[in-house]
């Protein structure tokens, strides 16, 4: 049996995916805020940065839109 080590989870920053997107960084925060793309804030308090797993940015970019999307 051939076992291959999961791939590493990538991420990228809220600048990364404006790029990505061709959005403004602004409307970025809003899908981010409305749920219809999937990140998470990391580190504390007010200090926190969204994180945008690479699979939630490649279904988004497929034309999902699910707030439910499992990353794991």
């Amino acid at each position: 049996m051939n076992l291959q080590p999961p791939k590493p989870l990538r991420t990228f920053t809220v600048p990364q995916v404006a790029q990505i997107l061709q959005l403004d960084k602004k409307h970025v925060y809003v899908l981010l805020q409305s749920g219809r793309l999937y990140g998470r804030k990391i580190g504390p308090g007010r200090t926190s940065k969204w994180r945008v797993p690479e699979v939630s940015l490649e279904k988004y970019l497929a034309g999902y839109e699910d707030t439910s999307i499992d990353v794991n």
